[in-house]
């Protein structure tokens, strides 16, 4: 994680006061919330044609297909600060800024 983006994000989420050890942990899982949202949003955006051919692709266990799949939504770079300002926004109320 980029340290400007990682020291804004610990003091964002009040962290400073934590170990190192105990922040890369809160970190990690702020980290995989946003990727389940980012998941879940593009599921959203699909077709629902291609929303059960990511369903069976990942069911067989074939990721290439689904991230092919994935790869069709337009504006992704929007798609994934929306989902990333979701996620910091629950985690510290909609009344500050996020990053």
């Amino acid at each position: 994680m980029e340290t400007d983006f990682k020291q804004k994000l610990i003091s964002l989420l009040g962290l400073e006061s934590l170990s190192e050890e105990e922040q890369e942990t809160l970190l990690a899982q702020v980290g995989e919330t946003i990727a389940r949202q980012i998941f879940l949003d593009s599921f959203d955006a699909l077709s629902p044609e291609n929303q059960e051919k990511v369903r069976v692709a990942l069911e067989a266990g074939d990721e290439k297909t689904s991230a092919e799949i994935f790869a069709t939504l337009p504006n992704q770079d929007v798609l994934i600060e929306k989902a990333t300002k979701t996620v910091l926004d629950d985690l510290v109320g909609n009344d500050e800024e996020t990053l």
